[in-house]
């Protein structure tokens, strides 16, 4: 798995400002618009984390499942405008290692990559 490459899927405005943050921090960022344009021999074990905005229509229990096979071991950080998905229940469980609110701050981002890569190192 590559250490420091994060899949980042959204369509907010916000996007170009949390991008920043991520190149700030040091990670390669591949940015795209829908899940739909991820490719399974393409991304599997190319990413090691993924971050999701859970405000997108497409989001729900399933798209997560699909997006963790299609992904492989890589965290799976929420943003989201919502205190609480309760559609996303089983997800938050099971697939989702984090959720932080819109927009991201640059401290909580860095805590949560600093701790997952943290984790794969470790």
């Amino acid at each position: 798995m590559t250490t420091n490459h994060v899949l980042f899927i959204s369509t907010e405005d916000h996007d170009e400002q949390v991008q920043n943050m991520l190149v700030d921090y040091g990670v390669q960022v591949t940015k795209i618009s829908s899940m739909q344009e991820l490719k399974e021999p393409e991304t599997k074990g190319e990413y090691s984390i993924v971050l999701l905005d859970l405000d997108l229509p497409c989001v729900s229990n399933n798209s997560i499942y699909w997006l963790r096979k299609m992904t492989g071991q890589a965290w799976i950080i929420g943003l989201s405008s919502k205190r609480y998905h309760p559609e996303l229940k089983e997800s938050m469980r099971s697939d989702i290692f984090a959720v932080l609110g819109k927009p991201a701050h640059s401290r909580e981002l860095q805590y949560c990559l600093h701790s997952l890569f943290d984790l794969q190192d470790g």
